[in-house]
C-alpha cells in the first residue's frame, strides 16, 4: 500500500509510476470541470488529500514533482473569487488559523480589493491536515487573519457597504484579538466598521497622544437626553454583539 515492496527497478513497475502520474493529472483536470455547484474548495483539492509521500520514496518522486508542478502552474485551485488559478498566484490561510469561519468573511471580491494584487485568495477549510501540509509544502505564500486586519486598516474604504451580517462575522473571526495587548488592538479599533446610530460606518475609538484611545461611539442610550446618534452605536448591531461591545471592544456606556 505504501510502495515500500515495489521493485524500484523493474522496467513494468517504471511503466506503471509513469502512468499513474499522467492518470493523476488527467483526473485533477477533470475535476475542474465539474459543475460549479460540485466543484467547491474540498472537491477541488481532494485528490491532493489520498496522495501517499511520493517524494519519499524514488519510484514516485517523478510523480510528486508532476502533481506539484501542475498545481503550481494550472488553474485548479478555487479562489476566493470562485475563480481557479495555480497556486503560483495564490495566497493560503495560515494553517493554525480558523479557516472555516474566516471563509464566510472574506470570500469572493474582499480580498482582491484589500490587496490589489494579482494573486488569488485560497480558503482551504475541510482538508486533512495531510492535505493541508503538502499544500504549504508547494512553497505557496501564506497569510495570517492578522495580515487581514492590517490591510483592512490600510485601505478601509473597501468595507464601506458591509451590511450587519458581514459586520457581525468580522467581530466574530477578531474577537480573540481584540486586547489591549494586541498587536491588532489599534488597527481595529480605528477602523470604520462600527455602524453609528445614524448609519454611518465609523471608528469606535481615536487615537490620541500616548498611545492611549478616545471613544468616539458610546453603548445604545434610552434616554431622551442620550448622547447625539452620531456618537452612538447602532443599537440592532449592538444588541446583536452585545457580549462582543461589552466585554471584549468595552465600548464604554
Amino acid at each position: 500500500a505504501n510502495g515500500k515492496s515495489v521493485r524500484k527497478d523493474a522496467a513494468i513497475n517504471k511503466a506503471l509510476v509513469a502512468r499513474t502520474s499522467v492518470l493523476l493529472q488527467q483526473a485533477l483536470r477533470t475535476i475542474t470541470k465539474l459543475p460549479e455547484e460540485w466543484r467547491d474548495t474540498q472537491t477541488c483539492l481532494s485528490l491532493v488529500d489520498i496522495l501517499p509521500g511520493y517524494t519519499e520514496n524514488a519510484l514516485f518522486q517523478q510523480v510528486g514533482r508532476d502533481v506539484e508542478r501542475l498545481y503550481r502552474t494550472e488553474p485548479l485551485t478555487p479562489a476566493a473569487d470562485g475563480s481557479l488559478i495555480a497556486l503560483d498566484r495564490a495566497w493560503l490561510l495560515d494553517k493554525d488559523e480558523d479557516a472555516c469561519r474566516i471563509a464566510g468573511l472574506f470570500k469572493k471580491s474582499l480580498v482582491k480589493q484589500l490587496f490589489h494584487e494579482e494573486r488569488g485568495f485560497i480558503l482551504p477549510y475541510g482538508l486533512s491536515k495531510r492535505a493541508l501540509n503538502r499544500l504549504y509544502g508547494y512553497s505557496v505564500k501564506t497569510m495570517r487573519r492578522a495580515d487581514l486586519a492590517m490591510a483592512l486598516s490600510r485601505n478601509p474604504t473597501v468595507i464601506q457597504d458591509a451590511t450587519d451580517e458581514w459586520l457581525k462575522s468580522l467581530y466574530t473571526v477578531f474577537s480573540d484579538y481584540f486586547s489591549p495587548n494586541s498587536e491588532l488592538y489599534p488597527s481595529l479599533c480605528g477602523l470604520p466598521v462600527f455602524r453609528s446610530a445614524k448609519g454611518f460606518l465609523q471608528p469606535a475609538f481615536s487615537p490620541v497622544s500616548g498611545g492611549c484611545w478616545m471613544p468616539r461611539l458610546s453603548r445604545p442610550s434610552k434616554r431622551k437626553n442620550g448622547a447625539d446618534p452620531a456618537t452612538q452605536l447602532d443599537a440592532a448591531l449592538y444588541n446583536a454583539n452585545r457580549d462582543f461591545f461589552d466585554n471584549v471592544l468595552h465600548l464604554p456606556a
